[in-house]
């Protein structure tokens, strides 16, 4: 739990990128508002601004919001911490599996950023790998089903190669017509089921 208790999130995304290795990269993204942010003077949007020797901005003050927050250093690599663990423990809950057989999803890299003053994000890189076979595979996402409290948007993008044959889920999507491109969307409210699985081929032939 974030030792800042003012932060109330607004929307997810996601964007899965599955090679014909069978490589997945997930790069998951969590958008806040910050509900004790006030109008300040932004000296960078980047809560390093301090001690990066890279960064060559005008000093303003900060008042007493998430950016200021963020700006003591063990505070910032707390947080850091905190999203970390947390998310992959969320991860290490759910049970992901390739053609039938489990993987495990780790977390890479963690940071937050800011598109304004008043609305932070926080972004996840996450990485897993299984073999796939000439044919058909699949993939399966088995969660706690649960009630959106934010709009959330993901996309899944097939290489070249890999083509989708079929999609489970309780969310609305579309399918692109190259049939490598998903996008899934769930508004507030909407159900998210505790199961999804995307079926897909494995042509070895294409380059």
């Amino acid at each position: 739990m974030s030792e800042y208790s003012h932060l109330k999130p607004s929307f997810a995304s996601s964007t899965m990128s599955i090679s014909r290795k069978g490589n997945f990269q997930q790069i998951l993204t969590y958008d806040y508002e910050d509900l004790g942010s006030k109008q300040l003077g932004l000296k960078s949007l980047h809560p390093n601004s301090d001690t990066d020797p890279n960064f060559h901005s005008h000093s303003h003050p900060l008042s007493k919001d998430y950016f200021g927050f963020l700006q003591n250093s063990d505070q910032f690599n707390s947080e850091i911490s905190m999203y970390w663990s947390n998310l992959q423990d969320e991860l290490d809950s759910e049970i992901n599996r390739v053609n039938g057989k489990e993987v495990k999803l780790r977390i890479i890299h963690c940071n937050i950023h800011f598109r304004t003053p008043k609305n932070p994000f926080v972004q996840w890189i996450i990485e897993f790998a299984a073999p796939f076979k000439k044919g058909l595979n699949t993939y399966e996402n088995i969660i706690e089903p649960v009630t959106l409290e934010y709009p959330i948007y993901s996309i899944y993008i097939l290489e070249k190669g890999l083509r989708v044959n079929d999609v489970s889920t309780t969310l609305e999507y579309t399918l692109n017509p190259s049939m490598r491109i998903i996008e899934y969307y769930g508004d507030t409210g909407d159900n998210l089921g505790d199961y999804e699985k995307i079926s897909f081929s494995f042509d070895e032939s294409t380059t």
